[in-house]
Formats: structure tokens, sequence, C-alpha cells
């Protein structure tokens, strides 16, 4: 098949250091390309892929200043790949244009869109280290904003009176409501962490927090632990209990109130039973086969 994949233009496709729609991109394209698609990938000129690239960016916004509105740029990349339509069939019947979803629960939201099948994300496993026994701390990873319950977090991990680890990059947010929160020895901030530093993080925490406050249609976080064997603790919102196995791979709360009083029992949950399930569910290859059989039925209608 002929396949366009249009990626943003923040950054490199795969990203240097965060971004999970980055990351789905790359391992997507590259899934394709191996199981011989001819693949276009729509991205910026300092992206690394096997797929054919075709860039009308050097690199990222996030990276250049001058290129503002970022709106615009996301535009600009999208109309490069609509100009070269015929090359590759894009939305050719637009109106009805099929969406695959990342979830149950997006597929919900999505009111109006002809939403064709679901297809849960995958991950690269293969690099994502087992550890079977961690440190002694609690891991935020994630965007410092309001819906990512970091403040949540560092409340359950004084409750418990555990040491806990932020990752993620510096913003407003985190300038004006958490940084007051961190004193470097029962709240540590790390920082944004690249690929290597993210496993390490990982693998050594006791468990990830993630009491999420707005209802995400996926939460990638929570696969890449798992993938180290370490279990999540999650509050019950958006797609979380089609990612998380209760009682496996973590568990997955109400409140606030509940979660910190059975944490402990996370603890309990076998690391390698985790990072198995995480690599039975979540591998790239699982993904990349679920959009193949997509892509070969939308071909196959079309024809008829």
């Amino acid at each position: 098949m002929r396949i366009a994949h249009i990626a943003p233009v923040a950054t490199t496709i795969p990203p240097p250091k965060s971004g999970s729609v980055e990351t789905m991109t790359s391992l997507l394209t590259e899934g394709l390309v191996a199981r011989g698609h001819d693949v276009t990938l729509f991205a910026t000129a300092d992206s690394r892929t096997t797929a054919r690239l075709f860039a009308i960016y050097p690199h990222g916004y996030w990276h250049d200043e001058q290129m503002w509105p970022w709106e615009l740029c996301e535009m600009m990349n999208l109309a490069a790949a609509v100009e070269r339509a015929a090359e590759v069939k894009l939305w050719s019947q637009y109106p009805e244009a099929p969406f695959v979803a990342i979830s149950n629960e997006q597929a919900r939201l999505l009111s109006g869109l002809n939403v064709v099948d679901t297809v849960l994300h995958g991950i690269d496993t293969d690099n994502f280290v087992f550890q079977q026994k961690p440190d002694d701390y609690l891991l935020f990873l994630g965007r410092f904003t309001e819906g990512k319950g970091v403040l949540q977090a560092i409340e359950i991990a004084k409750r418990v009176k555990m040491r806990l680890i932020l990752a993620a990059a510096e913003d407003d947010y985190y300038r004006e409501r958490v940084a007051p929160h961190v004193d470097g020895v029962h709240v540590v901030y790390y920082g944004e962490a690249d690929f290597q530093a993210k496993v390490k993080l990982y693998g050594g925490a006791r468990a990830l927090l993630y009491p999420i406050q707005a209802r995400e249609p996926f939460g990638l976080v929570l696969a890449e632990a798992m993938a180290c064997g370490t279990p999540v603790v999650a509050l019950d919102r958006g797609a979380v209990r089609e990612v998380v196995d209760e009682g496996v791979t973590g568990m997955v709360f109400g409140d606030l109130e509940q979660m910190t009083n059975e944490l402990p029992r996370v603890f309990d949950l076998d690391r390698r039973r985790v990072r198995e399930r995480a690599v039975a569910r979540f591998g790239a290859a699982r993904m990349v086969d679920e959009y193949v059989a997509v892509y070969q039925r939308l071909v196959e209608a079309h024809r008829d």
C-alpha cells in the first residue's frame, strides 16, 4: 500500500526527548516500512526515518522562535500533504474520511466522525528495560498541567511518606504551582528526561503515580512504565481502564483518598508479570499489524 503519514512539525520524528505523538508516528511509520509498504512521512527535514521523507521545514518550531505562529506551521505541513494527495490517495473522500481511535474512550467522544476501528498505541518494548528490584521512590512523569494531576501526586507521596521524583520539562505551571513543593529531598525535580533517562526512572520506581484529572484518550506513560515492570497507580479517568489490567499491571481507584490508603497494595504486584503483560498488549508489532488490517480493509472497500 501507499501510505502518507503527516507528523507534527514541533520537533523531529522521533523526538529527542518527550513527545508521545511524535514517538507513535515514528513507531508506526518504521513498522509499516518494515512490512514492505510505500510510506511517505511529512515531517521536519532533521527527522530520521526509513520512509520517504518530505519536508518543508528544516527543523521544528520547538527549536526556532521565528517559526510563529505554530498553528500555521502545522497547517502548511498538512497542506503540503494535501497538494500531493494524488500520490497517496490522501482523503480522497474527505467528508467520510475514516478515523482510527486510539481507545474506546476516544471513540465515544468523537461524535460526528467516521470511526472505523480502535487501535491502542504501541511502544518499542524491547528498549524498555525490565528492572526486578526497584529503588524506594514514586514517579510522576508527564507534562506539568493541571489536568495531569502533578499536585495530587505530590499530596499522595507526602501522605504515604515516600520520595517522589518529578520528570517533565519546566514550564509556567511548574514554576508557579509545582516548584514551591519541591524541596530536593521528599519531592525531587529531575527535569525533562531523554529516552534512556526515562527508562531508568521508570525501572527504579516502586510505582508510577497517575492521578489524572482530565479524561485522556490513552496515557502512554502507563504502558511505558509497565514495560519496565513498574506497576501503575491511577485514577479512574478517560481510557485508564483500557490500559491498566486491574490487579495485574496496576490498580485503578475512584478517588485520591482510596488511592492513598491502598497504594501499598500495588507494591506486591509481580513486576515480571507486569512486564510480560505490557509486552503482550502494547508491543509495536501488534499496533502495526492492526493498522495494516484497517488500511487493507479500507482499500478493499474503496475498490468496491
